[in-house]
This record gives structure tokens, sequence and C-alpha cells, in this order.
């Protein structure tokens, strides 16, 4: 498994020359605790996470590492759209979110994902 937040915060508290005393001071919590997000073991609340945001002058996207998680170039975009669009049509139904969706909700579904690539 991927520990991107933790190799992101152990690489902006490193860039703005924190040891992990110095971040966990400023965060009221303990450096053991640094120790774990940045291995991996332990994941911030939100209220630390936008603390440590502000405090390493960086985007909460790149601490979580949304970036290189998610991020699809266009011509990638242009060739999984249409694989969604035929995946869904071939379905006999969709659920989502534990519900099922009924014909002119797939409909409208599909309409979005075609605008897209259009």
């Amino acid at each position: 498994m991927n520990n991107f937040f933790g190799e992101n915060l152990k690489k902006a508290r490193e860039k703005c020359g924190f040891t992990q005393e110095r971040l966990a001071y400023k965060l009221n919590i303990s450096p053991s605790t640094i120790d774990m997000y940045e291995q991996g073991r332990r994941e911030p609340d939100f209220n630390n996470l936008v603390k440590m945001s502000d405090i390493l002058h960086t985007s909460i996207s790149e601490l979580l590492g949304v970036k290189e998680k998610f991020y699809l170039k266009s011509t990638e975009i242009d060739k999984v759209i249409p694989e969604l669009v035929n995946f869904i049509e071939n379905q006999d139904y969709i659920f989502f979110k534990g519900e099922k969706l009924n014909i002119d909700e797939i409909n409208n579904i599909l309409y979005v994902l075609r605008l897209i690539v259009k």
C-alpha cells in the first residue's frame, strides 16, 4: 500500500526545516504521532490536517497525494470515459450509494459523461 500522505508530510516538513518535534509542538501533539503519520501507521483528524497544511505552507491535496493518485491526462480521459459509457450501457442495473438507479438517472449520467468527451 502506498503511503502518499506520510511521504508527502515528511517532504513538506523537511522543506520547511522542521523536525518532527517542532511540527508536533506547533500542532500540540506528540512527536511519536508525527512519526506514525509519516510511517502510515496513523492518520490525522481533519483539524490537524488543516493546521498542518497551514503550518507547512502546502495544500491539503498535496499532503494527501491527490494529484499522484487521481491525476489523469486528457488523453487518458478520452479513453476511459467511452469505456465507462460502454460498461454502463451493458449493465442490467446500476447501484449508487446502495440504491438502484432508474433508467432516467442512468441516462442522465450517460449524457453527462458523453458531454465531457465532446
